[in-house]
């Protein structure tokens, strides 16, 4: 198992990840703009004792808009630019470029395009094991349990929760669980799609840094 620091530097990570690959917003944007956002990632990737090359001087990611009213421009530029990127590889809902659901993502292509998301197996286990380990979604939430950015989101609480010594999470061996039961079965698949696809280095850099970290993660597991 990783030692408590490691666990909350993962935490970090992949509540990062979960933020910036959700629809983006001006904070994300922002953060990427001006290089806090990778700055941060590669902090927590030191604190795991992983590293991950794309993720190494974070310039291509900082180019856009250092600081100031320059940096505002910038950040609003790439917010609409990230808009469209992730609409690009995500919006289709029957034939996006990369499916960003564990339940379709996981099917045959043929078979993707009609599965029933919110009653998918995978996903009633996802917000089963959410419930066990006390988290809700937020109220207004429109996506289901299995949605990638969520399902690194419950990553983070429960490295953070594994960290903190939660019974519910500990005892339960909720984290290696969850690792074994949903996350082995695409997590990687997913940021190594993600990394050949995007047109975006924003996009490509924080992949390879997710995987990295995941990767560190399930060593011990």
């Amino acid at each position: 198992m990783m030692t408590e620091q490691e666990l909350y530097a993962a935490a970090d990570l992949f509540q990062i990840g979960g933020m910036a690959l959700d629809f983006p917003t001006p904070s994300v944007a922002e953060g990427f703009a001006d290089g806090t956002l990778m700055a941060d990632v590669r902090s927590c990737l030191e604190e795991m004792g992983a590293e991950c090359a794309a993720a190494g001087s974070g310039e291509e990611a900082g180019a856009i808009g250092e600081g100031g009213e320059t940096g505002a421009v910038g950040a609003d530029a790439l917010l609409e630019a990230l808009k469209e990127e992730h609409s690009r590889l995500f919006a289709n809902m029957r034939h996006p470029i990369i499916w960003i659901y564990e339940t379709t993502f996981c099917l045959p292509p043929e078979e993707a395009a009609g599965a029933m998301l919110f009653v998918s197996a995978d996903c009633i286990h996802v917000a089963e094991s959410m419930k066990r380990a006390g988290v809700e979604l937020a109220k207004g939430n429109r996506q289901p349990e299995d949605y990638f950015p969520t399902e690194l989101q419950f990553l983070s609480y429960l490295c953070n929760a594994q960290a903190e010594g939660k019974p519910e999470v500990v005892q339960a061996g909720a984290l290696a669980e969850f690792v074994t039961m949903h996350l082995s079965r695409w997590v990687l698949a997913f940021l190594d799609v993600l990394m050949r696809e995007t047109t975006m280095e924003e996009y490509r850099q924080l992949a390879c840094a997710l995987a990295a970290g995941y990767r560190r993660l399930v060593e011990p597991l």
